[in-house]
C-alpha cells in the first residue's frame, strides 16, 4: 500500500488489487478532532471500516430510514427503522441536519445523532447537503473500489432487495467527478488497467 498526495493535496491510499488495505495505517493518520465521513458505492467497505473505527471507540451515527428492516439488521444499531410519516416529521420540524433519498426511501441524519456521533456513512449527495461550516469539521474518506469487485460482493449478499443494475444506474451520477473528499482509497492496479483500455 502506498500513501501519496494528488494535485489537490488530498491523501491517496493506493491499495492492492482485491480491495484489501491496511486499516491500522489509515486510522493512524485520521485527525482526532474531526468527524469521519465514509463515502463509497455499494459494497465498497464502508460498514467494514465503520466497524473498525467503532472498535477503537468512535461512535457510529445511526440514521433514520423508512425502508424495511433486512434480515440480520438491528433496529437502533444499523438504522432507526421508522415510518414514512415519522420521517416527514423529522424533515418538517427541523429535527434533521441532512437527508437523502435512495431506492425510493429516505435516510435522515438528525441533529441529535450528529452531535453525539463521530463516524458517518453518507452518499455524495447527502454529504453535499451539509453546510460548509460543518464540512470543515469532517474528514471525508472516499472508498473508490473497483466496480467488478463490488458486484461480486453484492451478489454474495442474501439480504439485498434492489436489482444490481438498477443500483449501479442510480448511484453512478453521484460519483462521476466526485472530488469532495480528504482521503481516497483506490485500487491503483485496476485504475492503471482501465487507463490502458481507454488509451487503446
Amino acid at each position: 500500500m502506498k500513501i501519496s498526495r494528488n494535485e489537490y493535496m488530498q491523501t491517496e491510499f493506493e491499495i492492492e488489487k482485491g480491495g484489501n488495505f491496511q486499516v491500522e495505517k489509515l486510522i493512524s493518520i485520521l485527525p482526532a478532532n474531526k468527524k469521519i465521513v465514509l463515502v463509497g458505492g455499494f459494497c465498497s467497505g464502508k460498514n467494514y471500516l465503520a466497524e473498525k473505527l467503532k472498535n477503537i471507540g468512535r461512535k457510529i451515527c445511526v440514521s433514520h430510514t423508512d425502508r424495511e428492516q433486512r434480515i440480520g439488521e438491528v433496529d437502533g444499531v444499523d438504522y432507526h427503522f421508522t415510518t414514512p410519516r415519522d420521517i416527514l416529521k423529522l424533515l418538517n420540524f427541523n429535527k434533521s441536519i441532512q437527508w437523502d433519498a435512495f431506492g425510493g426511501h429516505f435516510y435522515v441524519t438528525t441533529l441529535e445523532e450528529y452531535s453525539k456521533s463521530d463516524v458517518f456513512i453518507l452518499s455524495p449527495r447527502g454529504l453535499n447537503k451539509f453546510p460548509p461550516a460543518l464540512r470543515e469539521q469532517m474528514c471525508v474518506i472516499y472508498l473508490d473500489i473497483n466496480l467488478e469487485l463490488r458486484k461480486e460482493r453484492y451478489l454474495e449478499r442474501k439480504n439485498v432487495n434492489m436489482g444490481l443494475e438498477r443500483r449501479i444506474e442510480e448511484e453512478k451520477p453521484q460519483f462521476d467527478g466526485f472530488k469532495n473528499f480528504d482521503i481516497r482509497i483506490y485500487d491503483y492496479k485496476v485504475e492503471e488497467e482501465n487507463k490502458k483500455i481507454v488509451e487503446e
